[in-house]
């Protein structure tokens, strides 16, 4: 019986003690809490947000309200007339924009006109006559049309006394007054009396006005935005609203997901059980859940004959002179002894063939069942001889 061997697994090594087996794996990437890693996975990107900041170009400031911003322009005073009267105005072109001027500020008052024919005459559709010449116009039928004289009448027909001439034109038009302070304006055939009270206007500036005199009106203009330092704006809407970005890139973080980091690997470290094993030309028996290195040794048998015995091949003879008579000698059988250890740790013996023809014998394989261990053993009977009277060849 032999003690195990301890040996290691094959691709491992013994190390403090244990069998390692190193195991090589490849790290993952992995990228800040926040970072995404992107799309040829060799950097980590995150986009930030900013809040956009409204602001005016100066020297625009930004409205109390903060929606818009507050340009000042020189604009002209207005002129603005009291209740009840009117503007006379007019527009001045010039570089600048205006508002309409008042020249002057109006009042007109309307009444009717006083109109008549001077005294003495008819006022008749607004023309005045004589009376008498009128009436008498009215009384006389208007002259005929002059005509071809007729084929039947007389060549020479008798003359009868001239009428008088009568002009029937009317001497003048109706005249019209007004009263003072009034003033006859006529359009056409009619007239009015008016009377207009002017006064001078008071210039008025809707802004502010300057140390020069000029009148500065506010006007509110859309704000601006900008970003925060190292932000982008991307415009977002038609009032200029603004998206702040800004791309942080950041290195991937290499880990391991089995083993320990080394250099730019994961090292994955697995302890193995030792194996054992026996000895070199030993075998390994169980029983019980016992094992035990056992090695069979096999040994040529040394014959020790009897005193005044010989061993001759192998047997043990008694060796005598000759003599003058035959001798026959008979071998009587001798059997084979098998012993080898079993599960029970008992002998077993198997009996070998007849072989009184051989000087020794050893039983076929298959007619024994022999362990690795097995230790064969012979033992020879003895050998007895007697003379006969037989004839000696």
């Amino acid at each position: 019986m032999a003690e195990k061997i301890a040996r290691c697994p094959d691709e491992t090594e013994f190390k403090d003690g244990h069998c390692i087996r190193v195991i090589t794996h490849k790290p993952v990437s992995e990228c800040p809490l926040g970072f995404g890693l992107s799309e040829h996975g060799t950097q980590c990107i995150k986009e930030e947000l900013g809040m956009p900041a409204p602001l005016c170009v100066p020297p625009d400031v930004m409205s109390p309200e903060g929606d818009s911003c507050i340009t000042v322009t020189e604009q002209g005073f207005e002129y603005v007339c009291p209740d009840d009267y009117q503007c006379i105005s007019h527009t001045i072109k010039k570089a600048k924009k205006y508002s309409p001027l008042c020249s002057a500020c109006a009042k007109t008052t309307e009444a009717p006109p006083l109109c008549g024919c001077p005294e003495g005459l008819q006022e008749v559709n607004g023309s005045c006559y004589d009376p008498a010449i009128y009436a008498l116009c009215q009384t006389r039928v208007a002259a005929p049309r002059k005509q071809a004289p007729s084929k039947k009448q007389a060549a020479y027909p008798s003359k009868e006394a001239p009428e008088p001439v009568i002009d029937c034109k009317p001497i003048s038009a109706v005249a019209c007054e007004c009263q003072p302070p009034f003033s006859l304006e006529c359009a056409g055939d009619v007239c009015r009396c008016l009377h207009r009270l002017v006064l001078p206007t008071m210039p008025v500036c809707r802004g502010e006005i300057d140390p020069a005199g000029n009148c500065l009106t506010p006007a509110k203009t859309r704000l601006l935005y900008t970003c925060p330092e190292g932000f982008t704006c991307d415009v977002v809407d038609k009032k200029g609203h603004c998206r702040c970005t800004r791309v942080i890139v950041a290195d991937p973080i290499p880990r391991c997901l089995v083993g320990e980091p080394h250099d730019t690997r994961c090292i994955e470290v697995i302890r193995e059980e030792k194996i054992l094993d026996c000895p070199p030309g030993f075998t390994e028996s169980c029983c019980d859940n016992q094992c035990t290195c056992t090695r069979t040794h096999l040994a040529v048998r040394q014959v020790k004959c009897e005193d005044g015995a010989v061993s001759i091949q192998g047997q043990c003879a008694y060796v005598s002179k000759p003599s003058l008579g035959c001798y026959e000698v008979s071998f009587y059988a001798f059997y084979v002894l098998l012993i080898f250890p079993n599960k029970r740790r008992s002998r077993v013996c198997f009996e070998g063939i007849d072989a009184s023809k051989r000087s020794s014998y050893r039983p076929p394989a298959d007619r024994v069942r022999l362990s690795d261990a097995a230790i064969v053993c012979l033992k020879m009977v003895s050998i007895q001889s007697h003379k006969t009277n037989r004839n000696c060849f």
